[in-house]
């Protein structure tokens, strides 16, 4: 393509246009040093944290129902304390210390050691 007074234009079109692509690769080439090279360690240990994230997700279950909209089945919190007697060498101490915690009479607890013993 020439200009009014003649002097051609492509060469310079096309040195322009080579200058921006060389440009536009050296910062590809730049960002992927600075990620793969100089920002490895960083990086590294985000990725790490992100892999080992532990998050507990309760179940969320659906109601069972019969044909009639009654449940057939539900869901029902409860606590449970379950005591191993071979591992007490101290039951009346133990019934005392879980009496307190359990907002339970000592003797109480100290009948269901004993009744574990004799299962």
């Amino acid at each position: 393509m020439r200009a009014a007074d003649g002097v051609d234009l492509a060469p310079w079109r096309l040195a322009i246009l080579g200058l921006g692509m060389m440009t536009f690769a050296g910062l590809v080439v730049q960002h992927l040093f600075w990620y793969q090279v100089a920002d490895q360690v960083r990086l590294t240990a985000v990725a790490t944290q992100a892999h080992e994230e532990r998050q507990a997700l309760p179940p969320l279950r659906g109601a069972l129902l019969d044909t009639n909209g009654h449940p057939l089945a539900v869901t029902v919190n409860y606590h449970s304390v379950f005591v191993f007697s071979p591992q007490i060498r101290d039951p009346e101490p133990t019934a005392t210390h879980l009496g307190q915690l359990l907002n339970l009479p000592p003797s109480a607890v100290l009948a269901k050691i004993r009744e574990a013993d004799r299962d």
